[in-house]
Protein backbone atom coordinates (compact mmCIF):
# COMPACT_ATOMS: atom_id res chain seq x y z
CA UNK A 1 0.00 0.00 0.00
CA UNK A 2 1.46 3.23 -0.99
CA UNK A 3 2.09 6.07 2.10
CA UNK A 4 -0.09 8.51 2.33
CA UNK A 5 0.69 12.16 1.16
CA UNK A 6 -0.02 13.51 4.88
CA UNK A 7 0.40 12.30 8.39
CA UNK A 8 -1.09 14.57 10.62
CA UNK A 9 0.34 14.66 14.51
CA UNK A 10 -2.10 15.37 17.61
CA UNK A 11 -1.57 15.01 20.87
CA UNK A 12 -3.81 13.98 23.82
CA UNK A 13 -4.10 14.82 27.69
CA UNK A 14 -6.72 13.71 29.51
CA UNK A 15 -8.71 15.80 26.77
CA UNK A 16 -10.42 12.07 25.00
CA UNK A 17 -13.59 13.80 24.05
CA UNK A 18 -12.34 17.01 22.46
CA UNK A 19 -9.63 14.70 20.69
CA UNK A 20 -12.41 12.40 19.48
CA UNK A 21 -14.51 14.84 18.32
CA UNK A 22 -10.87 16.27 16.19
CA UNK A 23 -10.81 12.79 15.20
CA UNK A 24 -14.17 12.69 13.80
CA UNK A 25 -13.93 15.05 11.48
CA UNK A 26 -10.48 13.99 10.27
CA UNK A 27 -11.93 10.80 9.01
CA UNK A 28 -12.81 12.17 5.30
CA UNK A 29 -8.85 12.40 4.72
CA UNK A 30 -8.23 9.18 5.85
CA UNK A 31 -11.16 7.45 4.53
CA UNK A 32 -9.60 8.57 0.69
CA UNK A 33 -6.13 7.43 1.66
CA UNK A 34 -4.78 11.49 2.07
CA UNK A 35 -3.76 11.09 5.38
CA UNK A 36 -2.80 9.33 8.53
CA UNK A 37 -3.37 10.20 11.70
CA UNK A 38 -0.93 9.80 14.70
CA UNK A 39 -2.03 10.50 18.45
CA UNK A 40 -0.11 10.28 20.95
CA UNK A 41 -1.55 9.75 24.53
CA UNK A 42 0.51 12.39 26.83
CA UNK A 43 0.47 10.63 30.38
CA UNK A 44 -3.39 10.51 30.16
CA UNK A 45 -5.10 8.90 33.42
CA UNK A 46 -8.26 6.47 32.96
CA UNK A 47 -6.45 4.45 30.27
CA UNK A 48 -8.29 7.23 28.09
CA UNK A 49 -5.45 6.22 24.85
CA UNK A 50 -7.03 2.98 24.74
CA UNK A 51 -10.44 4.43 24.98
CA UNK A 52 -9.30 6.32 21.43
CA UNK A 53 -7.57 3.45 20.11
CA UNK A 54 -11.13 1.85 20.10
CA UNK A 55 -13.10 4.47 19.11
CA UNK A 56 -11.26 5.01 15.78
CA UNK A 57 -9.13 1.68 14.99
CA UNK A 58 -7.43 3.85 11.72
CA UNK A 59 -5.46 6.07 14.27
CA UNK A 60 -1.96 5.23 14.69
CA UNK A 61 -1.11 5.09 18.94
CA UNK A 62 1.71 6.00 20.80
CA UNK A 63 1.24 5.86 24.68
CA UNK A 64 3.24 7.70 27.13
CA UNK A 65 3.46 6.68 30.83
CA UNK A 66 3.91 10.54 31.52
CA UNK A 67 3.14 13.73 30.14
CA UNK A 68 6.20 14.56 28.24
CA UNK A 69 5.34 18.03 26.67
CA UNK A 70 4.24 19.11 23.37
CA UNK A 71 7.69 19.26 21.52
CA UNK A 72 8.57 16.27 22.98
CA UNK A 73 5.61 13.77 22.18
CA UNK A 74 5.40 15.41 18.42
CA UNK A 75 8.43 14.37 17.42
CA UNK A 76 7.68 10.90 18.56
CA UNK A 77 4.76 11.17 16.22
CA UNK A 78 6.89 13.11 13.92
CA UNK A 79 9.28 10.07 13.95
CA UNK A 80 7.22 7.29 12.44
CA UNK A 81 4.93 9.80 9.93
CA UNK A 82 5.03 8.18 6.39
CA UNK A 83 4.36 11.10 4.56
CA UNK A 84 6.21 13.13 2.43
CA UNK A 85 4.32 16.12 4.63
CA UNK A 86 3.38 16.49 8.05
CA UNK A 87 0.34 18.45 10.07
CA UNK A 88 1.20 19.13 13.88
CA UNK A 89 -2.58 19.50 14.90
CA UNK A 90 -3.76 20.52 18.21
CA UNK A 91 -7.22 18.55 19.65
CA UNK A 92 -9.48 20.87 20.42
CA UNK A 93 -9.22 22.29 16.96
CA UNK A 94 -12.51 21.38 13.93
CA UNK A 95 -10.69 20.54 11.22
CA UNK A 96 -12.10 21.23 7.43
CA UNK A 97 -11.18 18.92 5.16
CA UNK A 98 -11.05 21.61 2.67
CA UNK A 99 -8.58 23.83 4.15
CA UNK A 100 -6.08 21.08 4.91
CA UNK A 101 -6.07 20.16 1.42
CA UNK A 102 -5.86 23.66 0.52
CA UNK A 103 -2.88 24.10 2.55
CA UNK A 104 -1.09 20.91 1.31
CA UNK A 105 -1.61 21.66 -2.12
CA UNK A 106 -0.03 25.21 -1.62
CA UNK A 107 3.24 23.38 0.27
CA UNK A 108 3.28 20.92 -3.06
CA UNK A 109 2.87 23.94 -5.30
CA UNK A 110 5.44 26.27 -3.76
CA UNK A 111 8.93 24.58 -2.67
CA UNK A 112 9.95 27.43 -1.50
CA UNK A 113 7.56 27.45 2.05
CA UNK A 114 8.67 25.85 4.77
CA UNK A 115 5.43 26.18 6.99
CA UNK A 116 1.65 26.46 6.13
CA UNK A 117 -1.56 26.72 7.60
CA UNK A 118 -4.82 28.10 7.14
CA UNK A 119 -6.63 30.83 9.74
CA UNK A 120 -7.78 29.58 13.36
CA UNK A 121 -10.45 31.69 14.82
CA UNK A 122 -11.47 30.75 18.45
CA UNK A 123 -15.44 31.00 19.54
CA UNK A 124 -15.45 34.75 19.52
CA UNK A 125 -14.25 34.44 15.69
CA UNK A 126 -11.46 36.40 16.82
CA UNK A 127 -8.13 35.21 14.56
CA UNK A 128 -5.39 34.33 16.50
CA UNK A 129 -2.49 31.97 14.82
CA UNK A 130 -0.49 34.58 12.67
CA UNK A 131 2.02 36.03 15.38
CA UNK A 132 4.31 38.10 16.48
CA UNK A 133 7.57 36.68 17.60
CA UNK A 134 7.22 36.38 21.62
CA UNK A 135 9.94 38.90 23.33
CA UNK A 136 8.88 39.53 26.99
CA UNK A 137 7.42 43.06 25.86
CA UNK A 138 4.55 41.45 23.55
CA UNK A 139 4.08 38.39 25.91
CA UNK A 140 3.51 40.54 28.78
CA UNK A 141 1.34 42.37 26.53
CA UNK A 142 -0.48 39.58 26.11
CA UNK A 143 -0.70 38.76 29.78
CA UNK A 144 -2.43 41.56 30.56
CA UNK A 145 -4.78 42.25 27.62
CA UNK A 146 -5.68 38.08 26.88
CA UNK A 147 -8.11 39.21 23.88
CA UNK A 148 -5.54 41.21 22.03
CA UNK A 149 -6.31 39.96 18.41
CA UNK A 150 -3.00 39.15 17.20
CA UNK A 151 -3.91 38.76 13.50
CA UNK A 152 -3.51 42.40 11.59
CA UNK A 153 -6.71 44.34 12.27
CA UNK A 154 -6.70 45.56 8.42
CA UNK A 155 -6.48 41.96 7.50
CA UNK A 156 -9.22 40.48 9.69
CA UNK A 157 -11.21 39.17 6.71
CA UNK A 158 -10.64 36.61 4.09
CA UNK A 159 -8.54 37.63 1.52
CA UNK A 160 -7.83 35.73 -1.87
CA UNK A 161 -4.11 35.67 -1.76
CA UNK A 162 -1.74 33.73 1.18
CA UNK A 163 0.23 35.77 3.39
CA UNK A 164 4.02 35.66 4.80
CA UNK A 165 3.76 36.23 8.30
CA UNK A 166 6.35 36.47 10.95
CA UNK A 167 4.99 32.74 12.68
CA UNK A 168 2.40 30.65 12.77
CA UNK A 169 0.58 28.89 15.79
CA UNK A 170 1.56 25.62 16.50
CA UNK A 171 -2.06 24.47 16.56
CA UNK A 172 -2.25 24.00 12.83
CA UNK A 173 1.51 24.08 11.58
CA UNK A 174 2.26 21.83 7.76
CA UNK A 175 5.25 21.80 6.56
CA UNK A 176 7.70 19.31 4.47
CA UNK A 177 9.00 16.22 6.08
CA UNK A 178 12.18 16.13 4.43
CA UNK A 179 12.77 19.87 5.84
CA UNK A 180 11.89 18.80 9.51
CA UNK A 181 14.45 16.09 9.21
CA UNK A 182 16.95 18.45 7.67
CA UNK A 183 16.74 20.85 10.51
CA UNK A 184 16.37 18.09 13.17
CA UNK A 185 13.78 17.75 15.96
CA UNK A 186 11.84 20.32 17.65
CA UNK A 187 13.56 21.47 20.54
CA UNK A 188 12.46 19.34 23.46
CA UNK A 189 13.83 21.39 26.44
CA UNK A 190 10.79 24.03 25.95
CA UNK A 191 7.85 21.75 27.60
CA UNK A 192 4.87 24.19 26.32
CA UNK A 193 5.58 27.01 24.40
CA UNK A 194 7.48 28.40 22.53
CA UNK A 195 8.66 25.80 20.44
CA UNK A 196 6.35 26.34 17.23
CA UNK A 197 8.30 29.86 16.79
CA UNK A 198 11.27 28.35 17.44
CA UNK A 199 10.48 25.86 14.99
CA UNK A 200 9.49 28.38 12.45
CA UNK A 201 12.66 30.56 13.06
CA UNK A 202 14.76 27.50 12.07
CA UNK A 203 12.40 27.06 9.17
CA UNK A 204 13.12 30.70 7.86
CA UNK A 205 16.77 30.50 8.90
CA UNK A 206 17.14 27.81 6.22
CA UNK A 207 15.78 30.01 3.96
CA UNK A 208 12.34 29.35 3.32
CA UNK A 209 8.79 31.22 4.02
CA UNK A 210 6.02 31.27 6.78
CA UNK A 211 2.27 31.51 4.89
CA UNK A 212 -0.96 31.50 6.10
CA UNK A 213 -3.71 31.26 3.43
CA UNK A 214 -6.12 33.50 4.75
CA UNK A 215 -8.65 32.78 2.05
CA UNK A 216 -9.66 29.08 4.62
CA UNK A 217 -10.38 29.12 8.04
CA UNK A 218 -11.00 26.46 10.97
CA UNK A 219 -12.22 26.66 14.70
CA UNK A 220 -9.50 26.14 17.68
CA UNK A 221 -11.55 26.28 20.61
CA UNK A 222 -8.51 27.99 21.91
CA UNK A 223 -8.29 27.56 26.15
CA UNK A 224 -5.18 29.63 26.64
CA UNK A 225 -4.36 27.10 29.59
CA UNK A 226 -1.00 29.40 31.12
CA UNK A 227 -2.91 33.05 30.95
CA UNK A 228 -5.75 31.51 32.77
CA UNK A 229 -3.57 30.01 35.54
CA UNK A 230 -0.91 31.36 35.67
CA UNK A 231 0.80 30.16 39.23
CA UNK A 232 0.24 26.19 37.95
CA UNK A 233 2.83 23.84 37.16
CA UNK A 234 1.96 24.52 33.32
CA UNK A 235 2.44 28.34 33.76
CA UNK A 236 6.27 27.39 35.50
CA UNK A 237 7.37 25.62 32.50
CA UNK A 238 5.75 27.93 30.22
CA UNK A 239 8.03 30.38 31.43
CA UNK A 240 10.99 28.21 31.67
CA UNK A 241 10.61 27.54 27.81
CA UNK A 242 10.37 31.12 27.14
CA UNK A 243 13.35 31.65 28.98
CA UNK A 244 14.86 29.09 26.99
CA UNK A 245 13.74 30.69 23.69
CA UNK A 246 14.87 34.38 24.26
CA UNK A 247 18.42 33.21 25.77
CA UNK A 248 18.92 30.39 22.90
CA UNK A 249 17.50 33.71 19.81
CA UNK A 250 18.80 36.74 21.84
CA UNK A 251 14.53 37.74 21.41
CA UNK A 252 14.64 40.27 24.63
CA UNK A 253 12.58 42.70 23.40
Amino acid sequence: MNPPKLSIVILNHNEGAVTGSCLQALSPLVDNSTAEVIVVDNGSANDEGHVLAEQFPWVTMIYNAENRGVAAARNQGLAIARGSYALILDNDTLPVTEAILAVLQHLENHPDVGVAACLLADRQGTLHNCRQYPGIKHKISNLLHPSRKEFNPQADTLLEAPRDFDYLMGAFQMFPMDLYRQLGPLDESIFYGPEDCDWCLKVMAAGRRIVCLTSHQITHFWQRSTNRRLFSRLSWLHAKGLLHFYRTHHRWL
